[in-house]
Protein backbone atom coordinates (compact mmCIF):
# COMPACT_ATOMS: atom_id res chain seq x y z
CA UNK A 1 0.00 0.00 0.00
CA UNK A 2 1.44 2.91 -1.00
CA UNK A 3 1.73 6.56 1.05
CA UNK A 4 -1.54 7.97 -1.00
CA UNK A 5 -3.29 4.97 -0.16
CA UNK A 6 -2.39 4.97 3.70
CA UNK A 7 -3.38 8.28 4.21
CA UNK A 8 -7.07 8.10 2.26
CA UNK A 9 -7.62 5.48 4.89
CA UNK A 10 -6.37 7.28 7.46
CA UNK A 11 -8.46 10.04 6.68
CA UNK A 12 -11.71 7.73 6.27
CA UNK A 13 -11.00 6.28 9.60
CA UNK A 14 -10.64 9.59 11.20
CA UNK A 15 -14.04 10.24 9.66
CA UNK A 16 -16.34 7.48 10.73
CA UNK A 17 -14.66 7.82 14.43
CA UNK A 18 -15.97 11.15 14.33
CA UNK A 19 -19.08 10.42 13.32
CA UNK A 20 -19.68 7.55 15.97
CA UNK A 21 -18.39 10.24 18.92
CA UNK A 22 -21.48 12.52 17.61
CA UNK A 23 -23.69 9.46 17.22
CA UNK A 24 -22.93 8.65 20.26
CA UNK A 25 -23.47 12.17 21.90
CA UNK A 26 -26.85 12.69 20.62
CA UNK A 27 -28.07 9.31 22.14
CA UNK A 28 -26.57 10.66 25.44
CA UNK A 29 -28.06 14.31 25.32
CA UNK A 30 -31.80 12.98 24.20
CA UNK A 31 -32.43 9.84 26.22
CA UNK A 32 -34.49 11.02 29.41
CA UNK A 33 -32.56 12.08 32.34
CA UNK A 34 -32.66 9.21 34.81
CA UNK A 35 -34.56 5.58 35.11
CA UNK A 36 -38.16 6.03 34.28
CA UNK A 37 -37.86 9.81 34.14
CA UNK A 38 -40.02 11.47 31.39
CA UNK A 39 -39.35 14.31 29.38
CA UNK A 40 -42.72 15.83 28.53
CA UNK A 41 -46.48 15.43 29.17
CA UNK A 42 -47.16 12.92 26.41
CA UNK A 43 -43.85 11.18 27.10
CA UNK A 44 -44.92 10.31 30.47
CA UNK A 45 -48.82 9.65 29.13
CA UNK A 46 -50.06 5.71 28.29
CA UNK A 47 -52.86 4.44 26.52
CA UNK A 48 -55.19 2.89 28.89
CA UNK A 49 -58.62 2.38 27.16
CA UNK A 50 -59.73 2.71 23.37
CA UNK A 51 -58.23 5.73 21.98
CA UNK A 52 -59.02 7.49 18.66
CA UNK A 53 -54.95 6.97 18.09
CA UNK A 54 -54.48 9.67 14.87
CA UNK A 55 -56.72 12.31 16.70
CA UNK A 56 -54.07 11.65 19.80
CA UNK A 57 -50.95 12.11 17.66
CA UNK A 58 -52.01 15.00 15.90
CA UNK A 59 -54.36 17.07 18.19
CA UNK A 60 -51.33 19.41 19.08
CA UNK A 61 -51.74 20.39 15.14
CA UNK A 62 -54.96 21.70 15.39
CA UNK A 63 -55.53 25.58 15.17
CA UNK A 64 -58.81 27.72 15.57
CA UNK A 65 -60.15 28.83 12.14
CA UNK A 66 -59.43 25.37 10.56
CA UNK A 67 -62.29 24.46 8.07
CA UNK A 68 -64.44 21.38 9.20
CA UNK A 69 -62.42 19.52 5.93
CA UNK A 70 -59.07 20.55 7.68
CA UNK A 71 -59.18 19.36 10.73
CA UNK A 72 -60.80 15.91 9.51
CA UNK A 73 -58.37 15.62 6.86
CA UNK A 74 -55.05 15.71 9.75
CA UNK A 75 -57.01 14.50 12.86
CA UNK A 76 -59.42 12.22 10.92
CA UNK A 77 -63.29 11.54 11.54
CA UNK A 78 -64.62 12.11 14.75
CA UNK A 79 -66.46 9.14 17.00
CA UNK A 80 -69.38 11.20 17.63
CA UNK A 81 -71.04 14.33 16.30
CA UNK A 82 -73.41 16.54 18.94
CA UNK A 83 -74.68 19.59 16.77
CA UNK A 84 -71.82 21.96 16.17
CA UNK A 85 -69.15 19.83 18.03
CA UNK A 86 -67.19 16.52 17.09
CA UNK A 87 -66.27 14.45 19.87
CA UNK A 88 -62.94 12.02 19.74
CA UNK A 89 -62.58 9.11 22.04
CA UNK A 90 -59.28 8.98 24.25
CA UNK A 91 -58.12 7.47 27.42
CA UNK A 92 -54.89 8.29 28.30
CA UNK A 93 -53.63 8.70 31.86
CA UNK A 94 -50.88 10.55 32.95
CA UNK A 95 -49.11 9.81 36.38
CA UNK A 96 -49.62 11.60 39.68
CA UNK A 97 -47.54 14.31 40.66
CA UNK A 98 -47.29 16.90 43.11
CA UNK A 99 -50.36 19.10 42.67
CA UNK A 100 -52.91 16.49 41.87
CA UNK A 101 -53.28 12.33 41.25
CA UNK A 102 -53.34 10.70 38.24
CA UNK A 103 -55.46 12.53 35.44
CA UNK A 104 -57.38 10.56 32.66
CA UNK A 105 -57.63 12.51 29.70
CA UNK A 106 -61.18 10.59 28.56
CA UNK A 107 -61.91 13.19 25.28
CA UNK A 108 -61.79 16.09 23.42
CA UNK A 109 -64.64 18.52 21.65
CA UNK A 110 -64.13 20.19 18.69
CA UNK A 111 -66.79 23.01 18.01
CA UNK A 112 -67.67 24.65 15.02
CA UNK A 113 -68.79 28.02 14.04
CA UNK A 114 -69.79 28.66 10.53
CA UNK A 115 -67.92 25.42 9.44
CA UNK A 116 -65.11 26.71 11.52
CA UNK A 117 -62.82 25.17 14.64
CA UNK A 118 -63.99 27.69 17.11
CA UNK A 119 -63.81 26.08 20.06
CA UNK A 120 -62.48 22.85 22.29
CA UNK A 121 -63.70 20.91 25.16
CA UNK A 122 -61.37 18.46 27.41
CA UNK A 123 -63.00 15.43 29.32
CA UNK A 124 -60.96 14.51 32.46
CA UNK A 125 -61.60 12.13 35.11
CA UNK A 126 -65.14 11.80 33.27
CA UNK A 127 -65.57 15.65 33.72
CA UNK A 128 -66.09 18.28 30.75
CA UNK A 129 -63.29 21.03 31.48
CA UNK A 130 -62.03 19.83 34.45
CA UNK A 131 -59.52 22.04 36.01
CA UNK A 132 -57.18 19.97 38.98
CA UNK A 133 -57.03 21.84 42.40
CA UNK A 134 -54.93 24.00 42.57
CA UNK A 135 -52.37 23.51 45.14
CA UNK A 136 -52.99 25.11 48.25
CA UNK A 137 -49.69 27.78 49.93
CA UNK A 138 -49.63 28.25 53.77
CA UNK A 139 -51.10 31.38 54.63
CA UNK A 140 -53.30 31.82 52.35
CA UNK A 141 -57.44 31.47 52.92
Amino acid sequence: MGPRARRRLAGGLISLVAVAAVAVVVVLLTRPSGSGSCTGIRACARVVGKTDKRYYANSRKLIFGMTEQQVRRLVGPPTKKAGRCWEYELNVEYPANAQHGNQIWNADKLCFDGGRYSESHAKFNGKWDYQPPLPSFAGSS
